[in-house]
């Protein structure tokens, strides 16, 4: 529907794609994709598309900000979700 060439900036680099009526057998739906590809697939429930999200091994992220949220994804802070702090005190030590 929209991209699906390589980006001007050189061999490293992909435009951005979305694809349309992408079915739950196609490898685009089955594998993890590693890129800025958006697969859209269509569904008629909410419960199928529930069922379409969970019949997969892969999963993903997808950031969708319009001056809204935090702004720590993508930053240092954003490991700071992934982190637990630890205290240690130690006395007598002289």
């Amino acid at each position: 529907m929209l991209g699906g060439k390589r980006h001007s900036l050189g061999m490293s680099f992909y435009e951005p794609t979305v694809v349309g009526n992408v079915s739950n057998d196609m490898l685009l739906f089955r594998e993890e994709v590693f890129g800025p590809v958006a697969p859209l697939i269509p569904f008629k429930t909410e419960e199928e598309a529930i069922h379409l999200a969970n019949d997969t091994n892969a999963g993903g992220t997808i950031w969708w900000s319009k001056a809204s949220g935090l702004g720590r994804e993508g930053s240092k802070y954003g490991v700071d979700e992934f982190l637990e702090l630890k205290y240690i005190c130690m006395g007598n030590m002289s």
